[in-house]
């Protein structure tokens, strides 16, 4: 008896180290080989991200565990349980969209806004392609793998702490973590993969319509509203479970059963054999947070240190003269000289932006468009007066561009080329339908000003202290 009991121990602990050992390097993957294929092709960078390094992981551990595996998990549904798991997932998206918006605004000060509309193909990935991606690896492999060692409710909440982390953004933490809380307690409940499939896939397809329109819906979103949200979504989660047991009596109980009761639920081993995974999964948890932090810390590093070819100080002039448009001029006063036969690239840092014209000493430059917003500019005609003279980069983008938020307008803050130095300077023109907040009688006014040692692309955002002038 003791000799098959430390065998089921010692099985129960490898089916918890392979759990946390595939969610380490899933994290180190989507980071070091993810992030540079989104980087490069954002649709098919999330397909391969989503099918490569996130389901992959999770096809090689049920692979190796597939003699111990309950395959039962992956059956349909009821049409009670399919049911109850979306409502449960429209709670878990008001919750997790009230926590995003009172993070950022408590942060950044960032107020939410409709952003641009995402391409049909990341929209696909990311309400089908992800949720069966995700949910393959949190569900079936590390929920059900951690689950020989610790009990359910343990189980659950450590799941949602790891989905957070797994996101790699300290501001959407809070609202992930309850997307995979609530993901892991129906999957809990119900046994059923695609019930948790469910569950996130409508936490990411009502959380991008929310956040679009989270002005008018201020009051649904609010905290207090969220607590009575909670409310409902505990009820649903009992719902969608077995009922309450004979024995389980008073509120603490009830409440507890309603979001991770189960009498199936795998007890843990004893303590003297889960000692030795404690301390693994701190080592292992440990390294892949640290790891994965701190690669992007250092890409990040490496991304605004750069060396390159051509230096300039910028000084930008942005200019509004209509509702519709701003109009911009960017002087680059070179600081280091491009080689004699290399071409200047320019970088608009909006999608939106269009290039008008290029000169150099009054004399126009001939451009070519090399992809969206980026620009090469032959610097053949004018290399004689580069070390004395600036160049001058004209061009313009809807005011509609750029997101609404606190205060004016959220405005990025990057250099056409890379540079030592940044400024933007903001014009309001009489008759445009703007002015400056708080001061409506001023026309100009400088925005941002930066100096720096390195050469940098990008200086982050700020709000760009303009409003809609009354009629």
């Amino acid at each position: 008896m003791d000799t098959d009991r430390d065998r089921t121990n010692a099985t129960s602990e490898r089916a918890g180290l392979h759990a946390l050992f595939a969610y380490a390097a899933s994290v180190l993957l989507v980071i070091l080989v993810g992030a540079r294929w989104q980087h490069g092709h954002l649709n098919s960078g999330l397909i391969l991200t989503e099918l490569c390094l996130i389901a992959l992981p999770a096809a090689v551990l049920l692979f190796l565990r597939r003699d111990t595996q309950d395959w039962r998990q992956f059956s349909l549904p009821t049409f009670r349980q399919g049911g109850v798991a979306v409502l449960i997932g429209g709670c878990a998206a008001l919750i997790a969209t009230a926590k995003g918006i009172a993070i950022r605004q408590a942060l950044l000060g960032i107020k939410p806004s409709a952003g641009e509309a995402i391409p049909g193909v990341s929209l696909l990935a990311l309400v089908l392609l992800a949720p069966l991606c995700e949910e393959f690896l949190f569900r079936a492999a590390i929920q059900n793998g951690l689950e020989r060692i610790w009990r359910s409710r343990t189980v659950v909440l450590v799941t949602a702490l790891l989905f957070g982390l797994f996101h790699l953004s300290i501001l959407r933490l809070g609202e992930t973590a309850v997307v995979g809380l609530y993901a892991g307690i129906v999957f809990l409940k119900t046994r059923r993969f695609w019930c948790a499939v469910l569950v996130h896939a409508m936490c990411n397809a009502l959380g991008l319509v929310l956040w679009q329109h989270a002005a008018p819906l201020g009051p649904l979103l609010h905290p207090v509203a969220s607590v009575a949200i909670g409310c409902v979504s505990v009820a649903l989660c009992y719902r969608i479970g077995e009922r309450f047991p004979a024995e389980c009596r008073g509120i603490r109980q009830r409440l507890l059963w309603a979001l991770f009761g189960t009498r199936e639920e795998n007890r843990a081993a004893s303590p003297a054999s889960r000692r030795p995974v404690v301390y693994l999964t701190a080592i292992v948890l440990a390294l892949a947070v640290l790891i994965g932090y701190g690669t992007v810390a250092l890409l990040k590093v490496h991304h605004n240190h750069l060396e390159p070819d051509v230096v300039v100080q910028q000084e930008d002039v942005w200019r509004i003269a209509s509702p519709e448009s701003v109009h911009a001029t960017s002087s680059l006063a070179l600081q280091v000289m491009p080689k004699a036969s290399k071409d200047l690239e320019l970088h608009l840092p909006l999608a939106e932006a269009v290039l008008d014209a290029v000169t150099c000493e009054q004399q126009e430059l001939c451009l070519v468009t090399v992809g969206q917003g980026v620009y090469r500019v032959d610097l053949a005609g004018c290399w004689d007066n580069l070390p004395r003279e600036t160049i001058t980069v004209i061009w313009h983008f809807p005011i509609t561009a750029l997101a609404e938020g606190h205060p004016g307008y959220r405005v990025p803050l990057a250099s056409l080329v890379p540079s030592t130095s940044f400024s933007v300077k903001v014009e309001i023109e009489p008759g445009s339908g703007f002015r400056f907040i708080g001061q409506p009688e001023q026309q100009e006014c400088s925005l941002f000003r930066m100096g720096q040692d390195h050469a940098k692309l990008v200086y982050g955002t700020c709000g760009m202290m303009v409003e809609k002038a009354d009629d």
